[in-house]
């Protein structure tokens, strides 16, 4: 499995533009392009290794500096002695690849030698444009690409933990490990998963590639592949209003999109088939009435495969189905999010389609939703969740209109990717 992610990481398709140094776009700025990666589950969740995957010069400096190839072979042995002596112990395992304090440390002090002499310069060049790594920006080029590592490695831990060792992630109920992490059956398959790698760990040549492979393993056993749903989006769900985008004449509505967060579904609702909820489409009328009242040409949709955990409905494709049905709403005015899992990110990544897309961010949007909901979105407390989960917040400024209304406008920061959340990153 890890041969084929890198087979297919290293064709990785991106395309990306030059990162807007003023936090704002203006209408005639070209912007940042989508990015499609070959493998979205790895690629949205580890940029940095799929940067280095597909630029060639990074990647035989990578391979062949000392110090990456010492901590390289450490964890060849570690997965050795995992391998033979972990028996059915799934946390001895994940501890074998696990990254420690010193280990993200020698990582750190030899990208920093191989930043300096310029190895790893175009790789630089195109984690800068790509935005993915928007909160590091001012950095110089030491600094950024270990601050990129030190993310990156956290996020592997993040998953070995949670889905290695039954961790409790931040929200349990929708995003936890999917079996029981300490029966016997799990533990059976976290031992065979490191007994296939192990056949193949003489074919890794990066420092990173064994953990990245058991990460991807460990979300692939717990079906965890939502960062990966739909995409990419502008060659499908999206496509017809990704392609009208450049045709719409932006002056002549007040906003340029209507953002409806989800409202979730009952595990009852979904036992029972229903695939939105009365509330899902009571909002969704909300933002139909202001496309029809010309306020906006477009409405973004934005909800996850979530609530309940594992949902066989991504609320934000029920909702555009809706949309489309019920209130006449062409598909050409609507887009999906249907990753978001929270109301954080569901101005975060409405924000991100915004920036890719083209759609202007020098002008105000819409959220349109409940008001209660709507409450909760436009209080200081959601400034402050922002800061704590994101670390930033999603927009640049925000202000209530009306009981159903809150205009804001989107912060260029929210195309940072976040290796912390490998469920939506």
């Amino acid at each position: 499995m890890e041969t084929r992610v890198l087979m297919r990481m290293a064709i990785a398709l991106m395309a990306v533009l030059v990162l807007a140094s003023a936090g704002v776009r203006t209408a005639d700025d070209p912007g940042f392009q989508p990015i499609a990666w070959a493998d979205e589950v790895s690629g949205k969740n580890f940029p940095l290794f799929a940067i280095i995957d597909a630029d060639d010069a990074a990647g035989k400096a990578i391979a062949s500096s000392p110090g990456l190839r010492t901590v390289l072979e450490a964890k060849r042995e570690a997965l050795d002695r995992a391998a033979s002596a972990c028996a059915f112990d799934a946390a001895c395992h994940v501890a074998a690849l696990a990254w420690s304090a010193d280990d993200v440390t020698r990582v750190s002090d030899a990208l920093r030698v191989l930043a300096r002499s310029g190895a790893l310069a175009s790789a630089i060049d195109r984690m800068r444009q790509s935005g993915l790594f928007a909160r590091d920006a001012e950095l110089g080029d030491e600094a950024f690409v270990v601050r990129a590592w030190e993310r990156a490695a956290g996020g592997l831990n993040r998953i070995l933990a949670v889905y290695g060792r039954g961790e409790p992630p931040r929200y349990p109920a929708i995003d936890s490990v999917s079996h029981d992490a300490a029966s016997a059956d799990y533990r059976r398959l976290v031992h065979t998963a490191i007994g296939l790698m192990h056949e193949r760990a003489d074919a890794w040549e990066r420092f990173y590639e064994p953990s990245r492979a058991l990460a991807l393993r460990l979300l692939d056993l717990n079906w965890r592949d939502e960062a990966a749903r739909h995409e990419p989006m502008h060659l499908g769900e999206n496509a017809e209003a990704y392609t009208r985008i450049p045709t719409i004449a932006w002056a002549d509505y007040p906003y340029t999109v209507a953002l409806v967060p989800g409202a979730g579904l009952s595990e009852a609702m979904e036992r029972e088939n229903h695939a939105l909820s009365p509330m899902g489409k009571l909002i969704i009328e909300l933002a139909a009435r202001r496309y029809h009242d010309r306020k906006v040409p477009l409405i973004i949709v934005s909800g996850g495969y979530v609530h309940p955990k594992h949902s066989r409905f991504a609320e934000a494709v029920e909702m555009k189905r809706v949309l489309m049905r019920d209130f006449d709403v062409p598909a050409n005015a609507i887009l999906i999010d249907p990753h978001a899992r929270h109301t954080t990110t569901n101005v975060r990544n409405a924000a991100r389609l915004m920036f890719r897309y083209g759609i202007p961010t020098d002008r105000p949007a819409l959220i349109t939703t409940q008001q209660y909901h709507l409450d909760s979105i436009a209080a200081i407390a959601f400034d402050d969740r922002n800061d704590r989960e994101l670390g930033y917040r999603p927009y640049v400024s925000k202000r209530r209109l009306s009981r159903f209304e809150l205009e804001w406008q989107p912060n260029v920061l929210s195309l940072h990717a976040d290796p912390l959340d490998p469920l939506d990153p």
